[in-house]
């Protein structure tokens, strides 16, 4: 067999020397074929896939790592909050869903069914699909069921007592005697993980409360006080950082407040201009108006002369016609030029100038008339007028002046509703600028502009009254300058009348509620001042908070047994307390146990790949040594992986102390794990606290390195969801 066909078989867990079972042909069809040393033959598909999961798994090693360092760092800091330590979880329930499905996966992929490159994608896809979530999701079911769900109410207080204690010493809050834990040294790995594994130590002991009932309000007292003192700088710096943003949100209010005033005072002088405007519409007016009234008159002369000729031809005509039908074609030319003129239809007789006859004219027509007619006409004239008539004698008489100007005025007079219509309806011909000035229409064109400016003048304005002018521009300004304010207290977030003082915009109830955002419920009083120095901070802030916080503590710790029973008002807050000691353990053991394994396992698989390349050129050793090497293999590293950090590196928290005739305090506890849970729980503890301490260093370099935890954070958000909505619809079935 090859050298590259040996590794394939190691890295996949087989025995390359493994001969063929008897009674087995060497060409048999259901039977692979042995190869011959040094002619078998290659497989470069399942060489892929062997790389590619141990890339992954070595990948996976280095996640592990980094989340195992992570689980200590926040378990055993004591400051952890409720979100950091769920995020932590579910990378860690992540971690192991990927993990077991790359077990699965290296297994499942040594078959030989898996002949081609689809049944082999196939196969891995569908081992993750459901080998995740079901690793994901019941981790937490397992926890729940056997762990939380069923604890009793006694068994939840005394949870939430143990996070008490657990935290106060975390905080170097409070001294056990017999523990040896050094404050100087809180954040190394022995210290973070005795730290981590300190709660579920306490929680054994079904002693705790009353060992701790009467020392209650002196240790809630001191773990409150000295964690307050210690981050007594940090809040203040930030109370510092917020002081000086208020400070410039002021300077910001005070410039807006001045600017606000300053509007408010230049009302009469934005009265005035705004007049001058109004005088100024009223000119530009008056000055369009003209332009108009010229421009309308040379129209006028230019159509009165193309007119004047046309009428001159007309009446011509008209007066050699004898019939209507002469007339006809000249009365239906005459009436299509005149409506192109835009003034409708005009009578032809519109255009004729009438002339008075006089008397004397009269009688000598009347005698001229009889002395031709022989006396008939006079006869006639007398009959006409003994009947009512007017003796057929004319009093005027009509013609056509052929003058452009004549009919210039009288096309004028025709025209100007149109030029009214053009001039906002102004009159045609007005005499001068007073009389435009006080025509009612200006009056309604500046009371339509204003409005559009913002200046609600009322339809029975006149411009004699200038006073409700000024106090409508007066009101306009005031409301320009409120809205202003009002814009610029949006863009800050604030909603503050102006021309407060520094100490009056502090205790403005919209500046406190921005200061307790800031500072938190758990640093606000009321009401906080934004100019105290650290003096007052501590007293007026830090102090009453810290009683506080113990009232608060001490009722929580003093509540009835009955209260954290399911229902109960404790019930929620104890489940969470009884999780937060017991699952970091569990998870700690676990990673920590698949870490070591991995790690005794890489050395001892090389080992093994050597050893099977060159016994391909020596000779095969026998069966029972075969059996003897491939034994003590198999428990090599389970005895290298307990024996060797209990043997070898035992936790200084594990130590007896020689000078003391007091048992050690932790001994105590260890026995309490084995009397309520099992020897072994004790030994496995015993085990991680030991070994733990030694991974803590690499697992923080490559957590620096990798920043893991806080680029999850957006996918932890993710999962918190899908996690909370799984667990609220699993006991609802359709």
């Amino acid at each position: 067999m090859s050298g590259d066909q040996q590794l394939i078989d190691v890295a996949l867990g087989k025995n390359p020397r493994r001969p063929a079972a008897s009674g087995t042909s060497a060409h048999s069809a259901t039977t692979p074929q042995r190869s011959s040393p040094g002619h078998s033959v290659r497989n470069p598909a399942r060489t892929r896939w062997a790389v590619g999961l141990l890339l992954l798994s070595l990948f996976y090693l280095l996640f592990e790592m980094i989340f195992n360092a992570s689980l200590v760092q926040v378990a055993g800091s004591g400051q952890a909050s409720e979100d950091e330590l769920t995020r932590i979880e579910l990378l860690g329930r992540s971690l192991s869903g990927i993990g077991a499905s790359l077990l699965l996966a290296g297994w499942a992929l040594q078959s030989s069914a898996l002949t081609s490159r689809l049944r082999r994608w196939t196969t891995a896809g569908v081992i993750f699909v459901l080998v995740w979530p079901l690793v994901f999701f019941g981790q937490r079911a397992v926890i729940d069921h056997y762990l939380i769900e069923p604890s009793t109410a006694e068994q939840r207080q005394r949870a939430y007592y143990a996070q008490v204690v657990r935290q106060g010493l975390a905080n170097n809050s409070i001294d056990i005697e017999g523990i040896a834990h050094n404050p100087d040294a809180s954040y190394s790995g022995e210290a973070l993980t005795f730290i981590a594994l300190f709660g579920a130590l306490l929680y054994a002991d079904d002693e705790l409360i009353p060992k701790v009932e009467t020392h209650t309000q002196a240790m809630v007292k001191k773990m409150v006080t000295d964690a307050a003192y210690r981050d007594f700088p940090d809040h203040y710096g930030r109370y510092q950082a917020f002081r000086a943003e208020l400070q410039d949100d002021y300077r910001r209010y005070a410039k807006a407040s001045n600017t606000f005033n300053s509007q408010k005072s230049a009302s009469r002088q934005e009265a005035d201009k705004a007049w001058q405007q109004v005088e100024q519409e009223i000119r530009s007016g008056w000055q369009e108006y003209q332009q108009g009234l010229a421009q309308f008159d040379r129209e006028v002369t230019t159509k009165a002369e193309q007119l004047t000729s046309q009428l001159k031809t007309y009446f011509d005509r008209i007066g050699q016609c004898k019939s209507d039908a002469c007339r006809k074609p000249y009365n239906d030319r005459y009436a299509k030029d005149i409506t192109r003129l835009g003034a409708g239809y005009i009578e032809p007789n519109y255009w004729l100038l009438e002339e008075k006859v006089s008397s004397g004219e009269k009688v000598a027509t009347t005698l001229l008339a009889g002395v031709l007619t022989g006396g008939v006409s006079l006869a006639l004239q007398g009959i006409n007028l003994a009947t009512g008539g007017d003796g057929g004698i004319e009093s005027s008489r009509f013609y056509f002046l052929n003058d452009s100007r004549d009919t210039a005025a009288r096309l004028s007079r025709k025209l100007q509703p149109q030029f009214s219509a053009k001039a906002k309806g102004y009159a045609y011909n007005l005499a001068d600028f007073a009389t435009f000035r006080n025509d009612p229409l200006t009056a309604r064109q500046v009371i339509q502009s204003s409005r559009k400016k913002g200046i609600p003048l009322p339809d029975t304005w006149t411009l004699a009254d200038r006073t409700t002018f000024d106090r409508l521009v007066a009101r306009k300004i005031d409301n320009e300058a409120k809205s202003a304010w009002q814009q610029q207290g949006r863009k800050q977030g604030l909603s503050l009348p102006p021309d407060l003082s520094w100490e009056q915009f502090q205790l403005h109830p919209h500046i406190q509620q921005k200061i307790r955002r800031e500072m938190g419920d758990a640093l606000y009083v009321k009401p906080m001042r934004a100019d105290w120095n650290n003096r007052q901070f501590l007293q007026r802030v830090v102090e009453p908070n810290i009683n506080r916080k113990v009232k608060e503590v001490i009722s929580q710790l003093k509540h009835d047994v009955r209260e954290y029973d399911d229902g109960g008002g404790m019930a929620d807050t104890a489940k969470s307390a009884l999780r937060a000691i017991l699952v970091p353990p569990i998870s700690m053991g676990l990673s920590l146990l698949l870490i070591v394994m991995t790690l005794c396992h890489l050395p001892l698989r090389l080992w093994r790949l050597l050893t099977s390349l060159l016994a391909a050129r020596r000779k095969v050793t026998t069966p029972h040594r075969r059996v003897v090497r491939k034994l003590l293999l198999a428990l090599l590293p389970p005895v290298l992986v307990f024996a060797v950090p209990l043997l070898f590196f035992s936790s200084s928290y594990l130590s007896s102390d020689k000078d003391t005739a007091q048992p050690q305090v932790v001994q105590y506890f260890m026995d309490q794990v084995s009397r309520q849970a099992s020897p072994l729980a004790s030994l496995s503890l015993r085990w991680v606290m030991s070994a733990q301490p030694l991974f803590q260093p690499l697992g923080n370099a490559l957590h620096e390195r990798t920043q893991l935890v806080d680029r999850f954070a957006p996918a932890s958000e993710v999962l918190q969801r899908l996690d909370n909505h799984f667990f609220s619809i699993q006991y609802h079935p359709l």
